[in-house]
């Protein structure tokens, strides 16, 4: 199993639940792919570089969706022209 994690990106002003320090909250993107599949589970996580506090903000969601799902999304779309 390959894991790759994003850049941490610092959010200002935000306090940490845990140990209360101010601008030491970060959020990152941890994706987790299989080597014997195509789909890839992308994980947002939010934590503290002061005490080391880690959680999930959000439910994983799948990635790299089948061909056929992406084709069957484009198909119901269409452009639409604004009136000048």
């Amino acid at each position: 199993m390959s894991i790759s994690t994003s850049r941490r990106r610092f959010i200002a002003g935000a306090t940490c639940p845990q140990c209360g320090q101010v601008d030491k909250v970060f959020t990152q993107t941890r994706i987790t792919k299989s080597e014997s599949s195509e789909v890839s589970l992308e994980y947002r996580e939010r934590g503290c570089v002061a005490c080391e506090f880690l959680e999930n903000i959000e439910d994983a969601t799948s990635t790299n969706l089948p061909s056929d799902t992406e084709a069957a999304d484009q198909k119901d779309w269409a452009p639409i022209k604004l009136p000048e």
